[in-house]
This record gives C-alpha cells, sequence and structure tokens, in this order.
C-alpha cells in the first residue's frame, strides 16, 4: 500500500505505468489471461498454454500444438503471464503424450491426460494381443502365461502391456518371437507338463494284465478317491490315478506339475482313470487367473460377468495391481471343462482384459 501511495502521489505517474507497477503485488498464487474474445480466465501460477487450452475444453486440449499469445507465437509448454491473451493453435493429428504431464499444473489438464493415455494404452495393447492370438494360433503355439512371461523377459519389458504395445507399433520381429516360442526345451531340465499319450503308456506298462480302472463319477460318497489340490482335475479333464500311502487314490490331471516326477519315481503306483457319466449337478473348484489393465470398474464387470451372466458360484476372489496394470486370482466352481474354458473366453472379452487362463 505504501508503494501505491507513492505512485498515485508521484504528479508524473501515467495509468499504465501505475497498472505495470501494481500487476506484480497482486495474485500472487494465481494469473488472470484473456480468450481472443475477451473472457477471463484464472489460472494457477506457473499455468502453460496446454493447461489454457484444457481449462477452455477437452478436446482443445488435446489438439493443442501451440499458441498466439499477444499475438506472437509460442510452443505448448509456454508458461502464461497476467493480462496475457491466448489463441490456441489445434491440428487433427495431435494427441495427447506422456511428457505432457511434467509441465501442466492444473489438475484438469493432469487428469484429462492420464484418462486418454490409458485409453491409448487399452487400444494399442487390446491390438497387439489380437496380431499375436493370430500369430501364435498359425504356428500352433498357446498363447499362456509361461509364453509371455519369455517374450517379456526377452525383450525386457515391464510388462503384457508394454509387449502388446510393442507388437501394436510393428516394433518386434515375429521371425525372433517365432523362434523364440518353439525352441526345444533343454534336454536336461524336467517339463512342467507332461502330454496324455505318455501318461497312458508309462500307466499300461505299470498295471496288471487285468487294468484296474478307476471310474470317476459324480457320486464321490460312493467312491475312495480324493481330487489333487496341486492341479485340481474337473470333470472332461484327461486323468490318471495314483495310489497313496494314507490318502486313498488321488486323481491328477494328465498336465499336472508333478505327473512327470510321480510317473516315473512311483510308476507302480499309477492306475488308469476316466469320467464316466455327468449330468451337470456336480461341481468342481477350478482357479482362474485373470491380467489386465487397471481401470476403475474392473473388478465390478468381472464379478458381475461372473456372478450375473454366467450364474457362476464363487469361492473366493482378490486382485492386487502395480504400474497401472492388474492381477487377479479368482476360485469359482465349474461343470466341467467346456463350462470352464467357455467362462475364459467370456472374461477376455471384458474390456481391459489382456489375458484369462486356468491357474
Amino acid at each position: 500500500m505504501g508503494k501505491v501511495r507513492e505512485i498515485l502521489e508521484a504528479p508524473e505517474s501515467e495509468a499504465m505505468d501505475f497498472l505495470d507497477t501494481l500487476k506484480p503485488s497482486l495474485y500472487t498464487k494465481e494469473i488472470f489471461v484473456f480468450t481472443p474474445t475477451g473472457d477471463l480466465k484464472k489460472l494457477p501460477i506457473n499455468a502453460t498454454v496446454l493447461d489454457f487450452a484444457f481449462d477452455i475444453h477437452s478436446n482443445l486440449g488435446c489438439s493443442c500444438v501451440g499458441a498466439k499469445v499477444n499475438g506472437k507465437s509460442v510452443p505448448i509448454r509456454h508458461i502464461l503471464q497476467n493480462g496475457d491473451r491466448v489463441e490456441i493453435l489445434t491440428a487433427k493429428t495431435q494427441k495427447p503424450k506422456s511428457d505432457w504431464l511434467s509441465f501442466v499444473v492444473t489438475s484438469k489438464a493432469k487428469n484429462k491426460i492420464k484418462t486418454i493415455i490409458k485409453e491409448e494404452a487399452t487400444k494399442s495393447s487390446e491390438a497387439g494381443k489380437e496380431i499375436l492370438q493370430r500369430r501364435l494360433k498359425n504356428w500352433k503355439v498357446l498363447l499362456n502365461d509361461i509364453n509371455l512371461k519369455k517374450l517379456i523377459k526377452h525383450y525386457k519389458l515391464k510388462n503384457v502391456t508394454d509387449l502388446y504395445a510393442l507388437i501394436a507399433e510393428d516394433k518386434a520381429d515375429f521371425a525372433v518371437i517365432k523362434d523364440l516360442l518353439q525352441e526345444k526345451p533343454d534336454a536336461q531340465r524336467l517339463p512342467e507338463k507332461i502330454e496324455e499319450t505318455v501318461v497312458e503308456k508309462i500307466v499300461k506298462s505299470h498295471t496288471s494284465k487285468n487294468d484296474d480302472f478307476l471310474i470317476i463319477d459324480n457320486k464321490v460318497d460312493s467312491l475312495e478317491y480324493k481330487l489333487a489340490k496341486c492341479c485340481s482335475p474337473i470333470f472332461g479333464d484327461p486323468i490318471f490315478g495314483f495310489v497313496t500311502i494314507n490318502e486313498g487314490v488321488k486323481i491328477h490331471r494328465v498336465n499336472c506339475p508333478n505327473a512327470e516326477q510321480m510317473i516315473s519315481k512311483y510308476g507302480y503306483r499309477v492306475v488308469n482313470a476316466h469320467w464316466t457319466s455327468h449330468d451337470g449337478s456336480a461341481q468342481y473348484q477350478a482357479d482362474v487367473r485373470v491380467v489386465g489393465i487397471d481401470d476403475i470398474g474392473l473388478v465390478s464387470r468381472i464379478s458381475d460377468l461372473l456372478s450375473r451372466d454366467l450364474k457362476v458360484n464363487m469361492r473366493s476372489i482378490s486382485f492386487d495391481t502395480n504400474d497401472g496394470m492388474f492381477e487377479g486370482r479368482i476360485s469359482l466352481f465349474v461343470k466341467d471343462n467346456a463350462h470352464l474354458e467357455n467362462l475364459l473366453a467370456r472374461l477376455k472379452k471384458v474390456k481391459g482384459v489382456l489375458s484369462a487362463s486356468r491357474s
């Protein structure tokens, strides 16, 4: 106020000199700028041209390539001053970029940029996933967690989203991917899975002349057997029986991770087994792993699909998020493996879900 008094008492002072002297001492946390039509906009200090564009309209901010400030062309990161008159310049080809977040200061601009970048990442990931699925189908290679992890490790990426984006942008060499996924495993390393034909061959070589087939149906109480927890077989899965010391017969899937060791070390305990009739009344527990892009309402969409649309009973559900990605574990009950395959196919169509597999 003392400074104002000095200016006012000076007879040579002019109105514009007064304003130029006064402006720096006012609105220390805010600035006021004008649109080309004279509308006044209030912004925080250090606001940029891009902040101004998003303050007017989100579409204007997304297509902003620069501005004319007081008639002079400036870039989008130009910091505005009190009293600036700003005219936004746009281009149809412009799209929000991640580096924009480093210089915008308003929450409106930051939130809109983050939302659009996430949406673009989702579209790119889904496109890359479709491309990879088509290629793997032609090569007769499964799109599973093992193969995805192998590719992520090879390209030194953080997650599967980055992998799909790399493929969508045509930056991945499919010849390299094909060689990587079709390479033969190390002969000294035990495989995680075992083919059904191998199991049947070993089973027949260790059973007596009168082969003992363990018949499995939905009358659980009449049979002395238990479904192995390590692989959780369900109706329709290729299976075999393994005689234990204290718990009777345990039923395993032929591709159970433990099948190789059980059959190679204790082949004499292996018995043939197969499913019989199935009326759909029995329920089998299955564990499902879901991976995708973290998004608001995603868990709700998945649970609604399972409980409301597919009428599936869930035993437990848990989700973890990290760096924009989520991983969910769902324990549920299904009628058979065909029911489970249909469920997985439906889950893969949920927006934001990148993969759904049997755990």
